[in-house]
């Protein structure tokens, strides 16, 4: 009998280990007393560490573990994005949780992040799957850890029966893949579908559809997308950052991955249906986005929005395989890195007011910050300006090279949509800039107490905003 050993190179998971490690001894400081107040700190020392064993790997190209996880530049400048996004929420929540569920609450943000990792990293579908379970068991936790607060008690149980759902299509899709094809790995399945013409048939046509569904949903693509809303509503503030950001950038890993990599020979067959479903996204993001008052559903909408933008590049990537093979990779990777420093300085802004107030936070309850609470008024409006997409901002370059990779591939009409919802977005974003320097509050403004940790977590998003949208260079490139 032939004895298969499987290739288990630790050493390229080893960010992944650092986290998990960090998971478990984060669990156990949160059940003792004496060292309770250090998890936070703890968790930070963790996540730090595994960004530099990624950086490690910075130049490793290797698949590794029987080809079901791939290190390359793609990988890492995600698990990059990730890992930098976990940090900035952490040291944002150090001083919002309640010190008697820190320990949970930690610990399942680090295991959450392995399972980002694990879908930014993966050349397989099962593991993908893999990794999209332990990440949205993670957020279920996080957005209904507080039971006492019942609206986000609502939003976990929409999350996670709308994810059930989500994650059956996906799975569906993934068992329909390796019924017409006979293999897991996207290196695998992309040979088999070029040397095999399968367009038009139907096994494949309802398997692409199937995880374009999962995808949509993490994503939040419309017509997947009723649950963002609510679930950044009822969501604590620190818990819609990372929703906003960690996941996005895994799921948008894991998406074109799958459908640039292993699924380009299908173009034909899943290009017009993800072309409308930008379009849609875009406009009814934006256009919905309009008439919201309470702050997290207007950035809800406007996530599902900037998740239409970065679809176009996904659908730009077949066409410029040619001339420009990493053009749109590079450019979804520079619009998600953007968009995740644009959301954590936004929320983060939001859950200190929320926190003083007690309450949800309305775009009008922001008259007149911008005197009486200046530093915090700046950070909030380089990120409205960089949602926006105004010059000098990493949104402005973020939107560029999206836009720029759709007219190169030939999306001439699509570029113009996405444009004409750019100024629609331009309304609700500078309405929060408005009541803040043009609006006087209705009654007197109370002083806010904010953390040296969460003032360098704001810091640091709006520096790297800046930074970004003036010398974009400084982001590698694939």
């Amino acid at each position: 009998m032939e004895i298969i050993v499987p290739d288990s190179n630790l050493t390229v998971i080893m960010p992944q280990i650092v986290l998990t490690v960090g998971a478990l001894v984060v669990l156990l400081m949160g059940v003792w007393n004496p060292v309770r107040r250090w998890v936070g700190w703890t968790t930070l020392g963790f996540g730090l560490a595994a960004l530099i064993s990624l950086f490690s790997l910075w130049e490793v190209e290797t698949r590794a573990f029987s080809g079901m996880l791939t290190i390359d530049a793609y990988s890492n400048q995600f698990n990059c994005v990730i890992l930098i996004s976990t940090i900035l929420v952490c040291m944002a929540a150090r001083d919002a949780i309640d010190p008697h569920k820190s320990g949970e609450f930690f610990s399942v943000v680090l295991m959450a992040t392995v399972g980002m990792m694990i879908m930014a990293s993966s050349d397989n579908l099962l593991v993908i799957f893999l990794g999209l379970e332990i990440l949205s068991i993670g957020l279920y936790i996080l957005i209904g850890l507080n039971r006492a607060r019942v609206r986000a008690l609502e939003a976990a149980i929409k999350y996670f029966l709308l994810g059930a759902f989500a994650s059956a299509f996906f799975l569906y899709g993934i068992a329909l893949i390796y019924g017409s094809t006979g293999s897991f790995d996207l290196v695998r399945v992309a040979r088999f579908l070029e040397s095999n013409n399968l367009i038009g048939d139907p096994i494949i046509l309802a398997a692409v559809a199937l995880l374009l569904i999962g995808f949509g949903f993490k994503v939040a693509l419309v017509p997947f997308h009723m649950w963002s809303p609510d679930v950044y509503q009822g969501s604590p503030a620190p818990v819609t950052a990372l929703i906003a950001t960690g996941p996005k950038a895994a799921a948008f890993a894991a998406f074109a991955r799958v459908f640039l990599t292993s699924l380009d020979s299908l173009y034909v067959e899943w290009a017009g249906i993800l072309y409308w479903i930008c379009v849609m996204t875009m406009v009814i993001g934006n256009l919905v986005a309009l008439i919201q008052r309470d702050i997290k559903r207007m950035l809800a909408f406007s996530s599902i929005a900037h998740a239409g933008y970065i679809l176009m590049a996904i659908l730009a990537g077949p066409k410029l395989a040619q001339t420009s093979p990493h053009f749109a990779s590079s450019a979804v990777i520079f619009y998600v890195t953007v968009y995740a420093l644009m959301n954590l300085a936004s929320f983060t802004i939001i859950h200190i007011f929320e926190s003083r107030e007690g309450r949800n936070m309305n775009v009008e309850d922001f008259s007149g910050f911008g005197f009486k609470y200046p530093m915090l008024s700046v950070a909030l409006s380089v990120s409205m300006l960089s949602l926006a997409g105004f010059p000098l901002t990493g949104g402005f370059i973020g939107k560029f090279q999206i836009f720029s990779a759709a007219v190169d591939a030939g999306f001439v009409g699509l570029t113009i949509v996405a444009v004409i919802t750019t100024l629609i977005s331009v309304y609700y974003y500078l309405r929060v800039m408005v009541m803040m320097y043009f609006k006087e509050a209705g009654e007197p403004l109370e002083d806010v107490k904010v953390s040296k940790a969460t003032r360098a977590a704001v810091a640091l998003a709006t520096l790297g905003l800046i930074l970004l949208g003036i010398v974009p260079s400084v982001m590698p490139t694939m």
